[in-house]
């Protein structure tokens, strides 16, 4: 495959979230060619992937996972920019696990499309049992939108109330810089969503060194809880 800004960029993103030995990872704005890295990258070869092939799964959405898919679901969103939700249940040898991850509207006047987008959303998913909810919800801490998603655990505030943890930092990731609106903050955007027996004991950023991509990842380990 002949070496990209991209497919560089493809490399470094799965050798920075591999580096956390993860069990479940959620991606957005996946491409054709970050599919084609993927499927040559051998230090993923023992995980499950919501879509087979080469070409941009639906919406730009992928889940790589450790543990086997007992159903994926992709299902277009109320959206003018064709946005999509992954709905995926796993098998992890105990319980079910539902995953959904998403790639809420982007622009910063889009409030209303992104609170029928969350309605969308949490309609589907199950707050009983084991449920994770995560992705780039385009929605800071401070936005109006973050009130609909407060029956869920946010690994985050959870574990580190009041501190920033911007996944959108114009400061400190060029890329952020290149791609933003104009006069758009900093913001925490990217969410790992939790149901109640799910229980955040660390969470942190990934990506700071080397940023592959305008957003920092977030990750998490949970517990599960009786």
């Amino acid at each position: 495959m002949l070496e990209t800004a991209s497919t560089a960029r493809a490399h470094t993103l799965l050798r920075q979230a591999k580096a956390l030995d993860p069990d479940i990872v959620a991606l957005q704005e996946v491409t054709a060619g970050f599919m084609e890295v993927l499927a040559e990258d051998a230090d993923w070869a023992g995980y499950h992937v919501s879509v087979e092939g080469s070409e941009a799964p639906p919406g730009g959405l992928l889940v790589l996972s450790r543990y086997p898919f007992a159903k994926i679901a992709y299902r277009k969103l109320p959206s003018a920019s064709g946005r999509y939700v992954l709905f995926a249940s796993l098998d992890p040898g105990t319980e079910p696990l539902v995953v959904a991850t998403t790639h809420l509207e982007s622009l910063l006047e889009d409030q209303v499309a992104r609170k029928a987008q969350i309605a969308f959303i949490q309609e589907r998913l199950p707050h009983r049992g084991l449920t994770l909810w995560l992705g780039d919800f385009n929605v800071g801490d401070q936005d109006p939108e973050t009130a609909h998603l407060a029956g869920w655990t946010d690994a985050w505030t959870r574990l580190r109330p009041g501190g920033p943890g911007y996944s959108y930092d114009l400061e400190t990731n060029p890329l952020a810089r290149e791609h933003a609106f104009a006069a758009e903050p900093s913001r925490r955007l990217d969410r790992i969503l939790g149901s109640r027996r799910l229980v955040p004991i660390a969470v942190g950023l990934t990506g700071q060194t080397n940023p592959p991509s305008d957003h920092y990842g977030v990750w998490a380990d949970l517990v599960l809880s009786r």
